[in-house]
């Protein structure tokens, strides 16, 4: 299986990160997609690529400035050379994680130029994005009809919309991340939106550590997606096996990676 969107660099899981990595293999949870948040951070992806060797998993990442962290962007020209500089030295396979946040990023000018700048920037650099978006729906779609979707498509994760707005980013050209929102019954739009779109359209994800199937906040570990498999199989009336074989296909389209 492949956790398509899961921080494996928080400080939360260091401290047991191999023990937990061994863990999920030992359920066939054998790849990782890490989004990179910020610059200042990209030293703990360097340090995970050692310990996922160690475990015996495959870890991918991106890069990009994720709106929590605007307030830390230097100027535009100064964050786009820093993005690509570190998406060489990684060997990124998106940029991302980036968007928009109606609760956290300053000021909606500020995310726009932010969002935008790295939407160009992917497009240059042939990468798939990886998207936030927390409300801001419509600065959301008017900064991609403004700038463009990438080539490459991208992702936008943590998905917990309706049907038919979740059919509008699939039209777009962009995969939905499903992650443990998926376990809370009080989701039935999210439910709905599970059952009715295409199952290729969608990769599952933990967002680990921040994201836990109890809503503990920084409680989520990557044994987690064993768990977002089985409740989408359930909805959908499917086995887990398919689920899981479906979204590794298009995690690895969406990513641009041969099979290992």
């Amino acid at each position: 299986m492949f956790d398509s969107h899961i921080h494996l660099d928080f400080e939360t899981l260091s401290p047991d990160r191999i023990q937990l990595l061994k863990e999920a293999r030992h359920h066939g949870i054998t790849a990782f997609f890490v989004p990179g948040c910020r610059a200042g951070r990209w030293e703990q992806l360097r340090e995970l690529r050692r310990d996922a060797k160690e475990a015996g998993v495959e870890v991918y990442f991106g890069v990009g400035q994720h709106p929590y962290f605007n307030d830390e962007a230097p100027d535009l020209d100064v964050l786009c050379t820093n993005i690509a500089d570190g998406s060489r030295e990684l060997g990124a396979v998106a940029l991302g994680e980036i968007g928009v946040d109606k609760g956290r990023g300053g000021s909606h000018a500020l995310q726009r130029r932010l969002f935008e700048a790295q939407l160009r920037l992917a497009d240059e650099l042939d990468l798939p994005v990886v998207l936030h978006q927390v409300g801001l729906r419509e600065e959301f779609l008017s900064s991609l009809k403004r700038v463009g979707i990438p080539r490459a498509g991208g992702v936008v994760h943590a998905f917990v919309g309706s049907t038919d707005w979740g059919c509008a980013l699939i039209t777009r050209g962009f995969y939905l991340g499903v992650g443990v929102a998926v376990l809370n019954k009080r989701r039935s739009k999210l439910a709905r939106a599970v059952a009715e779109m295409p199952l290729e359209s969608l990769v599952i994800e933990t967002d680990a550590p921040d994201q836990s199937p109890l809503g503990q906040r920084g409680a989520g570990v990557p044994a987690d997606l064993l768990l977002v498999r089985d409740a989408i199989a359930k909805i959908r009336g499917t086995s887990p096996e398919q689920v899981a074989e479906s979204s590794e296909r298009s995690a690895r389209t969406l990513f641009q990676l041969e099979k290992a």
